[in-house]
């Protein structure tokens, strides 16, 4: 297994101009929010939204390379590795309409993605808490963003 330290909070904030200010400094207690530690967030919502736009389908050739659109920095990566992004609205409605079966599924498919690039870190019980935490947060009227570092 190969160990992604990565620093992860899932937030809400009335806009991209006040996300983007906590990105040097953690998010919360300013803006309610959910942490977490050791995914790649960016990668993990693009696996996310694969997998509500097409439960089941495996991906090949060019959809197996681009894995999909990537989200949007309002702060963008600097050389500390801090950057924050905008949760795509697309993926935003399908997470916060989505069934326990379905964030069940969105867990477990992620899951495999993981295995197959080595960097299964998380257990299963701890993808659904994310993937379940993050869809909860999706349900508020506030933007729904992502500190990385």
């Amino acid at each position: 297994m190969k160990t992604v330290p990565r620093d992860i909070v899932f937030f809400l904030a009335p806009d991209d101009e006040s996300a983007a200010a906590t990105r040097d400094r953690h998010p919360t207690p300013e803006f309610q929010g959910l942490e977490f530690h050791n995914f790649d967030p960016d990668m993990a919502v693009v696996e996310w939204a694969r997998h509500l736009e097409a439960p089941g389908r495996p991906f090949t050739g060019d959809e197996q390379k681009t894995r999909g659109e990537w989200p949007r920095y309002v702060a963008e990566y600097r050389n500390d590795g801090i950057g924050v992004f905008v949760m795509p609205d697309k993926l935003r409605a399908a997470l916060a309409n989505a069934t326990r079966d379905e964030l069940l599924g969105v867990a477990q498919r992620w899951g495999e993605f993981l295995v197959e690039i080595d960097e299964d870190e998380l257990t299963a019980g701890e993808r659904l808490e994310v993937v379940h935490g993050v869809a909860t947060l999706a349900e508020d009227e506030l933007g729904l963003y992502c500190w990385v570092w």
